[in-house]
């Protein structure tokens, strides 16, 4: 490979590691449970880096915590209109 090449790939690398930083998971389905909060967790990092955040409802926090325990992650929850992991108050 030349080094134009390798240029290229190192530039595609970091733009990548970039992106990625500036993007936050959100999973704020009605259907969400544990399983599907920790599979969403296991999608933060990636060999081009890391989301820079995992968020979910509040109710789910722990668990989305638990799963990135010392990635380096932060994890978020909240409130949509109102409403907290689904279901209406």
């Amino acid at each position: 490979m030349s080094s134009n090449h390798r240029a290229i790939e190192g530039s595609r690398a970091q733009l990548a590691r970039r992106l990625l930083s500036l993007v936050d998971l959100t999973s704020l389905n009605e259907s969400d449970d544990e399983a599907s909060i920790v599979k969403l967790a296991r999608l933060a990092h990636t060999e081009a880096g890391q989301v820079a955040a995992v968020c979910t409802w509040r109710r789910l926090v722990p668990v989305a915590r638990a799963a990135l325990r010392g990635s380096g992650h932060r994890c978020c929850g909240g409130r949509y209109r109102g409403r907290d992991s689904g279901r209406r108050r």
